[in-house]
């Protein structure tokens, strides 16, 4: 996530607290790229001396290994989970005029209709071929 996005905003927040805890100044290092590998890369790679922690979300964490090939590190092995910082709400939507009531409904029409859909998202996509059941 660039700097000023919803991450490092969050980073900044905590880093502001964490820092008055301590009574010493934490400093935050934004590393975006590749959906948050390239910094997890960074502190998977680091002395494990406590003075370095990575903040990071679902799509980092949970996802980014298996989109992926050829991760620095392992996400299970290379990082000792400390606490959970906060949780957000996912919305799916769409125009209105979209004939779908609901997720199921929204599903069967993209099957049916796989070249008449578009999206957009802010995090990693790897493309499914037509006629790919888990898409």
């Amino acid at each position: 996530m660039p700097a000023g996005g919803s991450s490092d905003s969050v980073t900044r927040i905590v880093a502001a607290k964490l820092g008055d805890e301590l009574g010493q100044q934490v400093v935050v290092d934004n590393r975006p790229g590749a959906t948050g590998t390239l910094g997890s890369g960074q502190v998977a790679q680091g002395p494990a001396d406590g003075h370095t922690l990575l903040l990071t979300t679902n799509s980092t964490y949970a996802i980014a290994p298996h989109l992926y090939k050829g991760l620095t590190y392992d996400m299970t092995t290379a990082f000792a989970p400390i606490n959970l910082v906060g949780r957000n709400a996912q919305i799916l939507s769409a125009h209105p005029s979209l004939p779908v009531q609901d997720f199921k409904g929204f599903l069967a029409y993209v099957r049916a209709n796989p070249d008449k859909v578009a999206f957009s998202t802010a995090g990693p996509w790897r493309h499914q071929p037509h006629g790919d059941p888990s898409c």
